[in-house]
């Protein structure tokens, strides 16, 4: 699906009450751009794999919003543009330009790519499937991973926190239950370090695609590692494959 683009370039000082104009006269979601830099308390409140660096803030910031492709947006746009002359009045609006573009879902879906390279836990190497394996770390145990768009690339700290502790609590042989499994980037870990197999649940069926992607990418069967979907009360096995889970003696991950 095509979707027209509009970003208002202004200062980060008029971000709000741009937003609430927007909202005001109809516009439902925004994309705010800028450089500001974020505090200590809300990275800890992100539960983010891949925080970008930012260039210096010098008070400006990009405000975007979006209109399907079919849609005429003159009426939104005068709408906006009177607002942005009664803000005027009020604040600094900056520049106060509008660009017109056009983008597509996938380009949402792919974009962040950009942003995931190859990185080591310890002595384990985690690399983007579409990335080649360094030089120098071609000694290392490897895990390809491409989330999609699941959750787990491996670069939160919360995972990196669990791929260390499987490192040092795997023995060999051990049966692995990973709630939540995402990308299935814990799984296949404790698989790689030793582990006999892997039962994982999630919630959201991009996940269940994921990991069945990953453990091609990684040489696992299917059968050192089942996973389904979750959904209410209820669990989906993947493909139609009928699961059982002992609740004995299992390794638990979330």
């Amino acid at each position: 699906m095509k979707w027209k683009k509009f970003t208002l370039t202004t200062t980060t000082e008029a971000v709000d009450l741009v937003s609430c104009m927007f909202d005001e006269i109809g516009i439902e979601g925004i994309e705010i751009e800028d450089n500001v830099p974020l505090t200590e308390k809300e990275t800890k409140g992100m539960f983010i794999d891949i925080l970008p660096e930012l260039p210096p803030d010098e008070g400006i910031a990009k405000v975007s919003f979006y209109l399907d492709g079919d849609e005429d947006p003159a009426e939104t746009l005068r709408k906006v543009r009177e607002g942005l002359k009664e803000l005027k009045m009020f604040t600094d609006l900056g520049a106060c330009t509008i660009e017109e573009s056009e983008t597509e879902d996938k380009d949402w879906i792919n974009n962040w790519k950009q942003y995931f390279k190859p990185f080591t836990v310890d002595d384990i190497l985690i690399k983007p499937t579409w990335e080649t394996v360094p030089e120098e770390h071609k000694d290392k145990l490897l895990i390809q991973i491409d989330p999609g768009t699941a959750f787990g690339t491996g670069m939160h700290e919360t995972t990196q926190l669990c791929i260390r502790q499987l490192r040092k609590y795997i023995k060999g042989g051990e049966r692995v239950l990973d709630v939540g499994t995402g990308s299935g980037i814990l799984g296949i870990a404790a698989l790689k370090l030793g582990a006999g197999s892997v039962f994982g649940t999630d919630l959201d069926e991009n996940a269940i695609v994921a990991v069945g992607e990953n453990l091609a990418s990684n040489d696992i069967s299917p059968e050192q590692f089942a996973v389904i979907q979750a959904i209410s009360s209820t669990m989906r096995p993947l493909r139609s494959r009928r699961a059982s889970v002992s609740t004995t003696s299992w390794w638990l991950i979330f």
